[in-house]
C-alpha cells in the first residue's frame, strides 16, 4: 500500500496516531465504533459467522431494528424465535424495548440467514413479566427458511449460582456474539434469573440467555452491567401457550449435559475366578445403583453389591462418588464407594478318600464361615446413550471385604456390562 507524503514524515505519522487515538476515545467500550453510528449489516454478518456458539442457538435469535415516531435512527434490541405456525412466526423480546416514548412506526426483524421481515407486536401483556411477542407473517416457502435450523434447544431450568451462560443478542449493535470466557448465574429463581456480566449493553435486552450448553435458559431483561437480569425460559413458554402461540422451541430428546438422574443394572464376573462355586452362588454377580448428579461433572451414588466368585457370596450396600467426564453421548467415569456387607465363605477342612470305578474320589469336609464386613471398592464406567433414556455400559472394578480367617480373598478385577436408564 503507498503512503501520502505526509504520512511519510514523523510528525505525519504522529498526527495519524493522535487522530485515531481521538478517534477510540468517542468509541464506547469495546464496540469499535462512535457513538450513535450503526453498524453496517456486512459487518454484523462477518461477526456472526466468528465466534463459538453453534449456528442452530444463534438461529433462534434475531435482531430487532425498531423505528420510533421522530427517531433519526431505529433503536436495536434483540428477540428469541418461540414457535411457527404454517404462514407465522413468533419472537418474543423484552417489552421496554418497543416502549421508548413515542409511537412505534415499524418493527424490522433481521434473521440469522441476513433476511430481514417486518413484524407486528401482539396486543398480548403481562402484569408481572417485561415480556411482549411479535409475529412476522409472509408465504410459507420463506418462512421455512427463516425458521431456526433446529427446535430443539432449550435448556433445563436447574441453575445454581457461579454456573457459566451466555447473553446472545446485540449489544451495541452486533449480534449472536457470546461474552468470553462466559458470564456467571449469581441466583436464579421462579421469577428471575440474576447474572454477572461485562458483556451486555444496549440491544441485548430480549436475546437468549444461553447455558454452557448452548441451550436457552432466560430472556436477557436488563442489560446494565456488572449486573444483568433474565426472565426463566420456561416463565415465557408458559406465558406463550396461555396465549395461544403455537410454541415449537423444546428440550433435546437427548440431554447434552446428560440426564440428571439415572438408574442401572450391571452383570459381574470376576477375571481369574475358578468356578468353584458356593453353594448360595446361583445367583450371578451384578451391581445396581441409583446415580444423582450434583454437578455437571460429579455424581454421587446409592449402590447394591453382590458378589459371587468362587467360594465367596458378598452382599453389600456401598456409597460413593464419580468424575463424570463427558463428549457428547460418551461418559468416562472412576467412581469410589465404601460400605458395609455380609461376606459368607467355604474352605476344605480336610476330607476322606473313596473307592470309585475310575480310582479313588476325593470327598472334602466343608467348612463355612459367615462374618459383617467393611468394603471399599473403586473402579471405571465407560457408558454410551444409545436412544432417550437408554444408556449402555461396561465396568470395571475392583472391591475388597474383611473376610473370616482360612475364606479366600476377592478376585483381583471384575468387569461387566449392564443397562442405565435416566429420569
Amino acid at each position: 500500500m503507498m503512503l501520502d507524503p505526509v504520512s511519510r514524515t514523523p510528525v505525519g505519522r504522529l498526527a495519524m496516531l493522535f487522530a485515531a487515538s481521538v478517534a477510540c476515545a468517542l468509541c464506547p467500550s469495546g464496540t469499535g465504533r462512535a457513538q450513535g453510528v450503526n453498524v453496517p449489516q456486512g459487518a454484523e454478518s462477518l461477526a456472526a459467522r466468528r465466534g463459538k456458539v453453534p449456528d442452530d442457538a444463534k438461529s433462534l435469535v434475531v435482531r430487532l431494528s425498531i423505528h420510533f415516531e421522530g427517531a433519526p435512527t431505529p433503536e436495536v434490541g434483540a428477540g428469541i424465535i418461540l414457535g411457527a405456525s404454517g404462514s407465522e412466526l413468533y419472537v418474543a423480546t423484552a417489552r421496554h424495548v418497543l416502549t421508548r416514548g413515542s409511537a412505534v412506526q415499524a418493527i424490522d426483524v433481521t434473521f440469522f440467514s441476513g433476511e430481514t421481515a417486518r413484524g407486528t407486536l401482539l396486543p398480548r401483556v403481562s402484569p408481572d413479566f417485561d415480556l411482549a411477542v411479535l409475529v412476522v407473517s409472509g408465504d410459507a416457502a420463506r418462512l421455512r427458511r427463516l425458521a431456526p435450523r433446529a427446535w430443539d434447544r432449550l435448556g433445563n431450568p436447574r441453575l445454581r449460582g457461579d454456573d457459566p451462560v451466555s447473553p446472545v443478542g446485540c449489544p451495541q449493535g452486533v449480534c449472536w456474539q457470546a461474552p468470553s470466557p462466559a458470564d456467571r448465574l449469581i441466583g436464579a429463581d421462579s421469577k428471575g434469573i440474576l447474572f454477572q456480566s461485562s458483556f451486555v449493553g444496549p440491544g441485548s435486552s430480549g436475546g437468549a440467555l444461553l447455558n454452557q450448553w448452548w441451550e436457552i435458559v432466560g430472556m436477557v431483561t436488563k442489560d446494565e452491567p456488572p449486573r444483568a437480569e433474565a426472565i426463566p425460559i420456561d416463565q415465557v413458554l408458559t406465558l406463550a401457550v396461555a396465549w395461544r402461540i403455537p410454541v415449537r422451541v423444546k428440550r433435546p430428546s437427548i440431554p447434552r449435559a446428560g440426564y440428571f438422574t439415572t438408574v442401572g443394572l450391571n452383570f459381574l464376573a470376576a477375571i481369574n475366578a475358578k468356578n468353584d462355586s458356593f453353594p448360595d452362588s446361583r445367583v450371578p454377580s451384578g451391581r445396581l445403583a441409583f446415580v444423582r448428579e450434583t454437578r455437571s461433572s460429579l455424581t454421587w451414588h446409592v449402590a447394591l453389591l453382590r458378589l459371587a466368585p468362587d467360594n465367596l457370596a458378598v452382599k453389600a450396600g456401598l456409597v460413593g462418588g464419580a468424575l463424570n467426564l463427558r463428549q457428547g453421548r460418551f461418559t468416562f467415569a472412576p467412581f469410589l464407594e465404601a460400605g458395609l456387607g455380609r461376606v459368607e465363605g467355604r474352605f476344605d477342612a480336610g476330607g476322606y478318600y473313596v473307592a470309585s470305578g475310575s480310582g479313588n474320589r476325593y470327598v472334602p469336609y466343608w467348612n463355612q464361615q459367615k462374618q459383617d464386613g467393611i468394603g471399599v471398592g473403586g473402579g471405571l464406567h465407560l457408558s454410551v446413550v444409545l436412544a432417550p433414556h437408554v444408556i449402555v455400559e461396561v465396568l470395571a472394578g475392583h472391591w475388597s471385604f474383611t473376610v473370616p480367617d482360612s475364606v479366600p480373598k476377592l478376585p483381583t478385577v471384575f468387569v461387566g456390562a449392564g443397562l442405565r436408564w435416566g429420569l
